[in-house]
């Protein structure tokens, strides 16, 4: 199994207001989408305002989470 071990990066909220992670929240990602965060693992590090961040906004921009920036101008989501 290629992969099997690798946690996924996706954090899914249940109806009660649950943070679910990894496999759990994979597993609701295609039902719940609205309440489900993925891909956020490449903005890690990155200042909201730089050229790397846009690009990749721009090129994700069909999430249904928005990407804010926070106190310290770094990327922060938005469910």
């Amino acid at each position: 199994e290629n992969g099997g071990r690798v946690t996924p990066s996706v954090v899914a909220f249940a109806d009660d207001g649950e943070a679910l992670v990894g496999l759990t929240a994979k597993k609701l990602l295609f039902s719940s989408r609205a309440t489900a965060v993925y891909g956020h693992q490449l903005l890690l590090g990155r200042a909201f305002e730089s050229r790397e961040t846009e690009a990749l906004l721009a090129a994700t921009k069909a999430t249904p989470f928005d990407v804010v920036p926070d106190e310290r101008g770094l990327p922060g989501v938005r469910v």
